[in-house]
């Protein structure tokens, strides 16, 4: 079953990753995803902040304060077994909240409003979530790999089985 295992998740990424285009970014800011954090170190100011050893993440707060002229509280790199998976960033202000968006559209297209606080974008090369809290000011964005979002799941799945005594599934 592990074989099993194994094989869906490599078709999973291999169709995943044949889907890209040109049109669809692999990436965010210039940083492809999957590039290592030493390479992204290279390039970007990151300060460690956090370490999950049940997902294999590490989360790093960088000194990004802007985003295509748009001011940011915070800029969050994420990484995967030591590998680019996501970018969080942190505005305040409803101006901010309609200047994300808009740019987001650009990057993304029109994506899938969820609600009047949310909005959520979905291709092969990158997903990514917006939500605005009314009573923080604050909007959240999320930018990520959906590859890797998939291998962490598939992470997380085989950690649980393997701490609860199953093998297969």
């Amino acid at each position: 079953m592990r074989a099993t295992k194994a094989i869906f998740l490599a078709l999973t990424i291999l169709l995943l990753s044949q889907c890209s285009s040109e049109e669809q970014p692999n990436g965010f800011m210039g940083q492809a995803w999957g590039t290592s954090l030493e390479d992204v170190r290279q390039d970007v100011n990151l300060v460690f902040i956090d370490q999950d050893q049940f997902m294999h993440t590490s989360t790093f707060e960088s000194d990004i304060d802007e985003w295509q002229g748009i001011k940011l509280e915070t800029c969050i790199f994420s990484f995967f077994d030591d590998q680019l998976y996501s970018v969080s960033m942190v505005a305040m202000g409803e101006s901010s909240r309609e200047e994300l968006l808009s740019q987001l559209k650009t990057n993304f297209g029109e994506g899938s409003p969820r609600g009047s606080n949310s909005h959520t974008w979905l291709s092969f090369g990158s997903m990514a979530n917006l939500y605005y809290n009314d009573s923080m000011n604050a909007t959240f964005a999320d930018v990520m790999s959906p590859i890797y979002s998939a291998k962490i799941q598939n992470r997380i799945l085989e950690t649980a089985m393997n701490s609860n005594g199953v093998e297969d599934f």
